[in-house]
């Protein structure tokens, strides 16, 4: 065989080799490492709101986008009807009534 030949071949099958590894490390490994990541951020979400160290609502905005976390809070108050056909408020509304509605 020529030189030409096992050069080509040799290049060939590394490229081959190198787009499996490429494919299996964007499917399989990187889904799962960003899921756990992830799964870690919201859990110590949790345990610092629970706390109790972050009790207003600017604090807890602020913890969020510190941590990368997206949260919707909606005020919960007795007093208040739930939303009509149930759909939660939206974004800006942050389930406060109209005082003039």
């Amino acid at each position: 065989m020529k030189l030409f030949w096992k050069i080509y071949l040799l290049l060939a099958a590394t490229t081959l080799v190198t787009l499996v590894l490429t494919i299996w490390v964007s499917f399989s490994v990187l889904p799962a490492f960003f899921e756990e990541k992830r799964n870690e951020t919201l859990d110590r979400f949790q345990e610092l709101v629970e706390s109790g160290r972050y009790s207003d609502r600017e604090s807890l905005i602020h913890l969020a986008d510190s941590m990368g976390v997206f949260v919707r809070l909606v005020r919960n108050d007795a007093q208040q009807p739930p939303p009509p056909g149930g759909q939660p408020p939206l974004p800006g509304e942050l389930g406060e009534r109209n005082p003039a509605g």
